[in-house]
């Protein structure tokens, strides 16, 4: 589905404008894509001039008056204002609410409604002094401005520093929530698939290695990992040759070894790096809350499951992950997918039942260079963009 965003000047809602908006901004069913909100609107308004897309003699309710419809997706973002006039000054992307819904596949109006209309409603829907539909909104579930659901810090904060083994699930039903992931969010490798393991060698390579050395460590070695705790054994994977040898984080000189692995059937593997756009999706339908829900959960899980972790303080900072893995575990998936943090381009595999596997050596690799690409970075960047910002020009 395209819809085309028309790209009109933004400008801040004013205390005053925004009064004026929240007391009744009328808006019809043709100000939307959702055949949900049309049908609601139609039945419920009465006929009227439309201020948002100009229609005349349609059915209209007041924006402010769908708020209760709106929070079913917008209770999950937020904003910060105070970025608004540095991304401005930056002339970085348009990140006021309307566009980063768009952006993240909830297309709730129709092509009817500039960009500035569209904020103008949402800022009814709001009703928000506080906040404007033109500020800085973080996406939800996918891009670089991503943060955190609430439930999910709180998770996080619980298991690495309060309580590992005795969750309170009233709040946030976490188990709840894995065990009706969509169907879209699974993928199943056929028997036969091939991925690769690879292991780095701690000095010089004169034979081929054994199975052992490339299989899965025996359970009374087996180190705690991201999807594992301490003592239990899995099977790490990627989907590529280069992906396994980055994943072992090799140095100059370094020989690693690569096999590959076969699972002698089908496997249900929970993907985490699908897409977690809500593209094609009525936001105001009554199975949509139920879907926000498993695509903020997926894009968190797969962010989290690709941050590289200290060696220092692995335990700690393991634990959510490792908790999670043993829920997607229990609910009978074979294994998760998630992206990788050493290759931009590959995804890596836990697999929970090694023995499902035939692993066969291929080849070994003495590593010659290792490549790091890197930008500049100013951790001081945003005081100085605003100090520049609020400096009052010097008088002639």
């Amino acid at each position: 589905m395209n819809v085309e965003i028309r790209n009109e000047p933004l400008s801040h809602v004013t205390e005053k404008e925004y009064s004026a908006t929240q007391s009744g901004m009328l808006c019809c069913p043709q100000c939307f894509q959702s055949k949900t909100m049309q049908d609601f609107i139609a039945k419920q308004g009465r006929r009227a001039n439309c201020e948002i897309c100009g229609s005349l003699g349609q059915p209209c309710l007041p924006a402010c008056e769908l708020t209760s419809h709106f929070q079913v997706f917008l209770s999950y973002y937020r904003c910060n204002p105070s970025l608004s006039p540095v991304g401005s000054m930056l002339q970085s992307d348009d990140h006021s609410l309307a566009t980063v819904l768009h952006s993240d596949g909830i297309y709730v109006f129709s092509e009817r409604v500039a960009l500035t209309k569209q904020n103008a409603l949402l800022n009814a829907v709001l009703k928000d002094p506080n906040r404007a539909a033109t500020d800085w909104w973080y996406s939800a579930v996918i891009g670089q401005f991503v943060l955190s659901p609430p439930e999910w810090t709180m998770f996080v904060v619980e298991v690495k520093y309060k309580n590992r083994y005795n969750i309170n699930w009233e709040k946030w039903d976490l188990p709840a929530l894995l065990k009706t992931i969509s169907p879209r969010f699974v993928e199943n490798p056929p028997a036969g698939t091939v991925f690769f393991r690879a292991r780095l060698h701690e000095g010089r390579v004169y034979e081929i290695p054994d199975i052992e050395f490339l299989g899965p460590p025996p359970p009374d070695l087996a180190r705690g990992g991201r999807a594992n705790a301490s003592g239990i054994q899995v099977l790490y994977l990627s989907n590529s040759a280069q992906t396994a040898v980055a994943e072992t984080r090799p140095f100059v000189g370094a020989v690693v070894s690569v096999a590959e692995c076969r699972p002698g059937r089908d496997l249900r593997i929970l993907d985490l790096t699908r897409e977690s756009k809500l593209t094609g999706l009525d936001p105001f339908a009554d199975d949509f809350a139920r879907e926000m829900q498993t695509a903020v959960l997926i894009a968190e899980l797969n962010r989290e499951f690709a941050e590289p972790i200290l060696p220092n303080t692995a335990d700690r900072d393991y634990a959510p992950t490792q908790f999670v893995a043993e829920i997607i575990r229990a609910n009978d998936y074979d294994g998760i997918k998630y992206r990788s943090a050493m290759n931009t381009k590959g995804n890596n595999y836990v697999i929970f039942y090694p023995l499902l596997f035939t692993i066969t050596y291929k080849f070994s690799v003495r590593i010659k260079g290792v490549e790091v690409q890197s930008e500049q970075y100013d951790p001081e960047w945003l005081e100085k963009a605003m100090n520049s910002l609020l400096k009052k020009p010097t008088q002639p």
